[in-house]
């Protein structure tokens, strides 16, 4: 099922930029809207899908945040062409910044090179 962010579709369309041809290369970037140049960058720099958001800085976010949760929360990090040293790295920020260690990796069949690693603290 494709579905698509009203906002973007919104404001692209207010932008007259709400067409076929980008409507398709949105669909065979899964979703990404990142390298079409004909989209302004101010909205490829709000409208990211999880692929383009690099997990650093939701491990920093996320120990930011840690002192004022009670319990606990739970991080989802998602590597586009995940190396073993890359996913280390990134533990091992998560770690450093006060995040509990456990996590699983999940392959992602949509993507067939990328996984979402969880971390629960």
């Amino acid at each position: 099922m494709t579905t698509s962010a009203r906002h973007l579709v919104q404001e692209l369309s207010e932008l007259g930029l709400w067409t076929e041809e980008i409507r398709e290369q949105i669909i065979a970037d899964h979703g990404s809207i990142k390298g079409i140049v004909a989209i302004p960058q101010t909205l490829r720099d709000r409208f990211k899908t999880v692929w383009d958001v690099d997990p650093d800085v939701l491990v920093s976010m996320s120990a930011s945040r840690g002192p004022y949760i009670c319990q606990s929360q739970s991080l989802s990090l998602y590597f586009k062409d995940p190396m073993p040293s890359d996913v280390s790295a990134v533990l091992f920020h998560a770690w450093e910044g006060g995040l509990e260690d456990r996590c699983s990796c999940y392959p992602n069949p949509a993507r067939s090179r990328g996984f979402p690693v969880r971390l629960l603290s």
